[in-house]
């Protein structure tokens, strides 16, 4: 990219500080982007809008979408994306109009719009089957992919509202569709994706003991492929599953497993609710000391993200809006002050209890000795009479015939 900056070319100079810019925010490296969107705003507008330059267009603007979209700017990231399918449109390129209609579709999933999501995936499957031919052995690839991002789509309108059955139905039947095709079952990441949707989707209908069957589906092979933040997902899923349904021995094991796996310090939900979890499973098995520490970390998450982020956590993962963590807090640390000071007055009574028990052993041992001592002065005194009585000639005793 850096030698095709230097062509005079234009199409293909705008190309390269386009791929440039989403290469170095991909890789997390540092840019200057006030450098790049000069350069991209100086050269894009010069390239001619010719039948011939709208492929490279397309690529232009599908690229500037994604470095858009990976720093979250979601809304410009769509801006580039509609403008992207409008020269593939133009070109009559079927696999990238397939493309980007996919990629307009999961941006608008990221905002939330999720009815103009279904609509664009929906276009995309049209799409697929009318082009089924033409597109040869990549068709079951798209077909298996678009029908993976509709039945997300449907799952989350029905954990929005899950009162309608309908969504899950939906979503079940699009999920289903890719299980049962046996080609896709060659690539075991995308049928552990499937596995691990279906695991979610179930769990979200309550059922959950069918939703950790497929997870653990998933999660033999997300473990194969060595997919540590499948498993992370995966593990969490299972723990919020089991405690459900008041297994808080598996369900805390599950969750010290996710904590095991996460080793970046990246903050995010799942990892926020899990030490809020694990504070209740261990405030339930009475075991203050865990509770507070699990509480504590929670507190100082929740502490650090922003005032939306808080709401729109409360709101995921239905956690009361009125509850006062501090107080909560409070109460722990409380019930761990009586359970130390409890501590405290057992522990001083036994050291009390063996002061004494020793002080009557050793009491007794002294007057054992002394009694031992005055029991041989007495055996002597006595032996050494007996010797001297003996000693009296019978005859100098005179007793009375009556005594």
């Amino acid at each position: 990219m850096h030698r095709l900056v230097n062509t005079d070319a234009v199409a293909y100079k705008t190309f390269a500080y386009t791929a440039i810019e989403y290469l170095k925010t991909r890789e997390k490296q540092p840019v200057d982007i006030a450098f790049f969107k000069d350069s991209i705003t100086k050269y894009l507008p010069k390239i001619g809008k010719t039948p011939e330059n709208d492929t490279i267009l397309f690529d232009i603007h599908i690229i500037l979408g994604n470095t858009n979209k990976r720093r979250g700017l979601m809304k410009s990231a769509l801006l580039h994306y509609i403008k992207a399918e409008n020269y593939a449109i133009k070109a009559k390129d079927i696999e990238r109009i397939i493309k980007i209609k996919g990629n307009i579709a999961l941006i608008y999933q990221d905002i939330n719009e999720l009815n103009e999501a279904i609509y664009k995936m929906k276009q995309k499957d049209s799409i697929l089957e009318e082009n089924k031919e033409r597109l040869g052995a990549k068709y079951l690839i798209h077909k298996n992919k678009t029908s993976l991002n509709i039945g997300a789509i449907y799952a989350t309108l029905y954990k929005s509202d899950t009162g309608k059955y309908n969504y899950a139905d939906s979503s079940m039947y699009y999920y289903n569709s890719v299980l049962n095709n046996n080609k896709y079952k060659e690539n075991s990441y995308n049928l552990g994706r499937v596995y691990y949707s279906l695991g979610t989707l179930y769990s979200l209908k309550k059922d959950y003991t069918k939703g950790n069957l497929f997870l653990e589906k998933s999660l033999k092979i997300f473990e194969e492929n060595k997919l540590q933040s499948h498993l992370y997902k995966g593990y969490y899923n299972i723990g919020v599953n089991y405690y459900m349904v008041n297994d808080f021995k598996n369900a805390k094991n599950s969750f010290l497993e996710a904590l095991n796996i996460k080793n970046d310090t990246l903050l995010d939900y799942n990892y926020i609710n899990i030490h809020n979890f694990l504070a209740k499973i261990y405030s339930n098995e009475k075991k203050s000391d865990s509770a507070a520490y699990y509480l504590n970390v929670f507190l100082n998450a929740y502490n650090r993200i922003s005032e939306r982020e808080r709401q729109e956590f409360k709101d995921i993962y239905k956690i009361d809006k009125e509850v006062d963590f501090n107080k909560k807090i409070n109460t722990l640390n409380t019930n761990i002050s009586k359970k130390s000071y409890y501590y405290n007055i057992a522990v001083i009574s036994l050291i009390i209890s063996l002061i004494l028990i020793i002080f009557l052993v050793v009491k007794n041992k002294n007057e054992k000795k002394k009694a031992k001592k005055r029991l041989e002065e007495l055996l002597i005194k006595v032996s050494k009479k007996e010797k001297d009585f003996s000693t009296i000639s019978m005859n100098t005793i005179k007793i009375r015939t009556e005594k």
